[in-house]
């Protein structure tokens, strides 16, 4: 039986420098909808590693599709001029891989 491997990415940070676009649109959200009781960057950067939705929640309380929906709008809106690209050599490991027939 052969083994199957298969290569898994994290991809802010690691495949592209999508930090500071991530933490933009978070406090485009929280701003909206928490004002003045929306969390600081920090204190959004500490939450990373929770999936997107568990970060709003975790900060509004409770689920929150209109801040959900939101999010994901800013994402599309801000993702051409924050985070364009992946970095250097990312597209080129990630064709080879590809050639070499491994699942990712």
């Amino acid at each position: 039986m052969r083994d199957n491997k298969y290569y898994l990415f994290d991809f802010d940070g690691t495949l592209a420098d999508s930090v500071d676009f991530c933490l933009a649109v978070f406090n485009k959200v929280f701003a909206e909808f928490m004002g003045d009781k929306a969390p600081d960057t920090e204190e959004i950067y500490q939450n990373f590693g929770m999936n997107e939705p568990g970060v709003i929640r975790f900060f509004m309380g409770q689920e929150n599709p209109d801040a959900e929906n939101d999010f994901y709008g800013f994402h599309r809106a801000l993702h051409p001029e924050m985070c364009s690209e992946p970095f250097p050599g990312v597209i080129g490991l990630l064709d080879f891989l590809k050639s070499k027939g491994i699942p990712m």
